[in-house]
């Protein structure tokens, strides 16, 4: 996709702003992707609680961070090549070759999944959090009989004195529901009428129209695309303490931190392309959280 498609041009930068923390002894490099409208700061606690067993790498973005402004922001190719650049930093710097591990959270969880896609098996897992516009879709998933139709036709089967048929997905469900905590976990196999929707689900842009309005404040810049953004802020209950934003990051959060999603509308069909054909190339873990201190996206 050109959308991960690597760019040699990077504004001149070596690598994107971060901040380095924990025990370097360790074979794992936790790497920290925040979202919008995020700085580093989220992931303080995350560090603080990880720092002496892990080796934590948080990685930022030109305009989020204070370090590097870059007037025209980053394609998804040149942050590709950015964090790997950044990584290697580390590892150089360190002399030692890491386990990489990312966590991400909201738009990182975008720049996570792009990472992986440009350089697949580069990552050994993936901890996603909260990324509402990729969410998981309801995991159990039982369509109704018109998208099934062999339930129907071995329903017909054993009226008329067919064979039965393995349901014991279905009976385990049931039974949970009939004795709710009864089981402590459940694991099931190859249950295919109850299938996972495909994990990743990220929505056409009609069904996410805010990502349109701020792509638009950043194509027309200046005080006008201020303005569009400060529309924006007022309207989303933001507690800059929650966000991860000190006073100082909550003042320089204008219409220059949109370029992601300028580049999500302009480069559309290579997102669509992206949409539909991207699997994670290691494990993942999809994971909601509530009541987060930290992040606001939760029930609230």
């Amino acid at each position: 996709s050109s959308l991960i498609k690597q760019k040699e041009s990077t504004h001149g930068l070596e690598h994107l702003p971060y901040d380095l923390d924990g025990n370097t002894d360790s074979p794992f490099l936790i790497v920290f992707f925040h979202g919008y409208p995020n700085t580093n700061c989220l992931w303080d606690s995350f560090v603080d609680r990880l720092k002496s067993q892990f080796l934590c790498l948080r990685i930022s973005y030109p305009n989020y961070s204070d370090k590097v402004q870059i007037k025209e922001g980053l394609e998804f190719g040149e942050i590709n090549v950015l964090i790997k650049a950044t990584i290697e930093k580390v590892e150089k710097c360190n002399k030692k070759k890491y386990t990489k591990v990312t966590v991400s959270h909201d738009w990182g969880g975008m720049i996570n999944y792009l990472f992986d896609a440009a350089y697949p098996g580069y990552i050994k897992h993936m901890y996603v959090y909260d990324v509402t516009w990729a969410l998981f879709h309801k995991l159990i998933v039982i369509p109704p009989l018109s998208e099934t139709p062999y339930i129907k036709y071995l329903a017909e089967s054993f009226e008329k004195g067919g064979e039965a048929h393995d349901w014991g997905g279905m009976i385990n469900y049931l039974f949970d529901a009939a004795y709710p905590g009864y089981i402590k976990h459940m694991y099931v196999y190859d249950v295919t009428w109850a299938l996972f929707h495909k994990l990743i689900v990220i929505p056409a842009l009609s069904e996410t129209p805010y990502i349109k309005y701020l792509a638009e404040s950043f194509e027309k810049g200046g005080e006008e695309g201020d303005k569009m953004t400060d529309k924006l802020k007022a309207l989303i209950p933001l507690d800059p303490e929650f966000e991860g934003l000190s006073d100082e990051d909550f003042k320089r959060y204008d219409h220059s931190w949109n370029y992601m999603y300028y580049n999500i509308v302009k480069n559309y069909d290579a997102y669509l392309a992206f949409k539909d054909s991207y699997l994670p190339s290691c494990p993942i873990l999809y994971a909601y959280g509530k009541d987060k201190p930290e992040m606001y996206h939760d029930e609230k």
